[in-house]
């Protein structure tokens, strides 16, 4: 059997292997509920899927535990922000929609990369109704 830890993103050659497995899972789903929807990273550089003329970026996080990262900012990037509306699937979490707006005081500026904890993102659905 599989332990959840061969898979983790922290490990170099995991993190484009399972990012792009869950995206087009993820992808399939909502395919199947309905929606036209399609992939979008090879002509966006900050997206991933688009639905109905919505862009969205997709991160996911395997351990629940740490850091999301958001947005690089290494090189030429030093002056960025993060403004696309984002689906989080964390493991032992659950799917989580989130945008700037609604997380402006949980994403910190870490100089090469803007980042979310997966800490702030529980605190985050905790919040909302419902949960």
């Amino acid at each position: 059997m599989k332990k959840v830890a061969e898979y983790d993103t922290a490990i170099y050659e995991n993190r484009f292997v399972m990012g792009g497995a869950v995206e087009f899972l993820f992808v399939a789903l909502v395919r199947a509920l309905g929606f036209n929807v399609g992939h979008i990273g090879t002509s966006e550089k900050r997206g991933d899927f688009e639905v109905e003329g919505l862009k969205f970026s997709l991160k996911t996080n395997f351990t629940c535990k740490g850091e999301i990262r958001l947005i690089n900012k290494l090189g030429r990037y030093v002056n960025v922000t993060w403004d696309e509306a984002t689906i989080f699937i964390i493991s032992g979490l659950g799917i989580i929609y989130a945008d700037p707006d609604l997380l402006t005081t949980r994403i910190l500026d870490k100089g090469d990369a803007l980042v979310v904890s997966v800490e702030n993102l529980k605190r985050f659905i905790e919040k909302q109704d419902g949960f």
